[in-house]
């Protein structure tokens, strides 16, 4: 999401200038399908791609540094320990990155595309959301220094976070989920606190490398998708998509 930046500085206006021509700051996040944020990275330029955004992003910074909290599910028969985003196709085929596939040829390719296309979307809907709320984000922003414009940002994610577990609070029982031959078991378990850690105990360089090439496997990319497509296939392969 980019949010106009009308008073930045003349100088910043061509590092600034996003696809609209006028300067705006771009807004990176993660949400969740009832729209609630779970991480935001607001500040780089409108010039900046997507990839770029990324590269500069902390988003994998707990999964680097051995702090982030241990997520242990199975997807047709196979252990995973670390989660997942759902992504686009400009995005590198990371092992924490689900992308579409382009070209759907077969029907379990077609079921798997349709989903990821349309759970994908949850990050659409929460910046339309945010957009709703916060009229100030519609607005081009008025506040001349950048510190100031991050500050409005996170108060706006913050009370739409609070709406939504508002809601969750007042919203009536989920249905039944459909019979699953081999359901989707996931655990939370909570990781090392960074706070208490001594600064000594910090992740080996071996360990920081083995995490980053973890992060950027690309096979490990490609089984976790096929194992989605045989998921979803036993799940809802007899034509019943909700």
């Amino acid at each position: 999401m980019h949010w106009e930046w009308k008073n930045c500085p003349t100088a910043w206006h061509g590092e600034y200038q996003g696809r609209s021509k006028k300067p705006t700051v771009i807004l990176e996040a993660v949400a969740s399908n009832d729209m609630w944020i779970w991480h935001h990275f607001f500040g780089l330029p409108g010039s900046v791609n997507d990839i770029n955004v990324l590269d500069r992003s902390p988003l994998f910074n707990d999964m680097l540094h051995c702090t982030a909290p241990q997520v242990r599910y199975t997807i047709n028969g196979q252990a995973y320990n670390s989660g997942y985003y759902l992504a686009d196709g400009i995005y590198p085929p990371y092992a924490t990155f689900v992308k579409t596939i382009p070209n759907p040829q077969s029907e379990k390719e077609k079921l798997f595309a349709k989903f990821q296309e349309a759970r994908r979307k949850a990050v659409e809907r929460a910046f339309g959301n945010l957009q709703g709320k916060f009229h100030i984000l519609v607005s081009p922003g008025r506040l001349w220094h950048l510190d100031d414009l991050k500050r409005v940002m996170t108060a706006c994610i913050i009370l739409n976070n609070m709406a939504v577990e508002a809601r969750r609070q007042n919203a009536p029982p989920l249905p039944s989920p459909l019979p699953s031959t081999e359901p989707v078991t996931a655990t939370l378990a909570p990781g090392p606190t960074p706070a208490v850690m001594p600064v000594s105990l910090g992740p080996s360089g071996e360990r920081f490398r083995a995490a980053f090439q973890n992060i950027r496997n690309n096979t490990l990319h490609k089984k976790l998708q096929e194992n989605l497509i045989e998921h979803l296939w036993q799940e809802y392969g007899n034509g019943t998509i909700e």
